[in-house]
């Protein structure tokens, strides 16, 4: 998606994702935290080292034109604070989803979720003219339900058995198959929920909230 760009307020700074210079801080995040990635549909052999995860970066990101990665920093510090992304992105239905939304442990509970997605709102909404902006997560994660419904995103239902997991992922299982699989909660704002009188002003108070 060319059309895309660096993103800034005076809290955080989301730039463009690229491999060489944000795959080994990622990598270091999950060896710290390794439950950091807990809710992703990925196989754990991505996160073994650099190189996996760069050709997962490469195949499943960098060559699919519906997405588009930023690595995310704390402004006051410039200290790298996680990923955030776009995905199942269509042009022509004006959709898009936030998703691969990764905060490194040490920043939790603090202004960079918030923040992060908070700007990509903006972005998606203003400027790439969205209709509707998605958020999906395992209907297990309650806390990214939670933080997603906190920042106005609406629960519209849970998607059942919406995809198979690796065999090492946590999930819900069907007997006789030797892979999870996972029933998805879908969330979502959309442009009349964007516009409506004060949802703008109230998502403004929340990222300009301090800690």
């Amino acid at each position: 998606m060319p059309f895309l760009k660096d993103l800034q307020n005076d809290r955080v700074k989301l730039v463009q994702f690229e491999a060489g210079k944000h795959i080994p801080l990622l990598l270091h995040e999950h060896r710290v935290y390794p439950e950091l990635w807990r809710h992703y549909p990925t196989p754990t052999a991505v996160l073994e080292n650099e190189k996996t995860l760069t050709e997962w970066y490469e195949t499943v990101v960098e060559k699919e034109p519906t997405k588009f990665l930023w690595a995310v920093f704390d402004v006051a510090s410039d200290d790298f604070a996680g990923i955030i992304g776009l995905l199942n992105t269509s042009q022509e239905n004006m959709t898009t989803e936030i998703g691969y939304v990764t905060v490194a442990q040490r920043w939790h509970r603090t202004h960079i979720n918030t923040n992060m997605t908070g700007l990509l709102l903006r972005f998606c909404f203003d400027e790439l003219k969205m209709r509707r902006v998605q958020w999906q997560a395992f209907s297990s994660n309650t806390p990214s339900i939670n933080a997603a419904k906190r920042l106005g995103f609406e629960l519209e239902g849970i998607q059942r058995w919406q995809r198979v997991l690796p065999i090492e992922r946590e999930g819900v299982t069907r007997p006789g198959e030797p892979n999870p699989g996972v029933h998805s909660a879908i969330l979502a704002i959309c442009w009349d929920n964007w516009e409506a009188e004060g949802f703008q002003a109230e998502l403004q108070a929340k990222m300009d909230r301090k800690a």
